[in-house]
């Protein structure tokens, strides 16, 4: 028995490829509009709006463990949060 193939094609997955982009859009919207408030280049390849990933976190911990041995690059973000440096 040879089934009929559908007049119409299936609209789910392109609604949802739909919402899909326009939710992309709105992160890039808010990232861009987030990098010109810092003055940032729009191609800079650091996310203002999006935490880092754990390796990220481990390379920069430890590269500032090697540029800054005396903690001074700790002492300023403190200062620049409000904290007591």
């Amino acid at each position: 028995m040879v089934t009929e193939r559908p007049s119409r094609p299936v609209q789910a997955p392109r609604r949802m490829l739909a919402v899909i982009r326009r939710l992309a859009r709105r992160r890039a919207d808010a990232e861009w509009e987030r990098r010109a408030l810092a003055g940032m280049p729009a191609r800079h390849p650091e996310a203002l709006t999006r935490p880092l990933s754990s390796r990220s976190e481990r390379l920069l911990t430890s590269l500032t463990a090697v540029l800054w041995p005396d903690r001074e690059y700790e002492t300023e973000i403190e200062f620049h949060e409000g904290g007591n440096a």
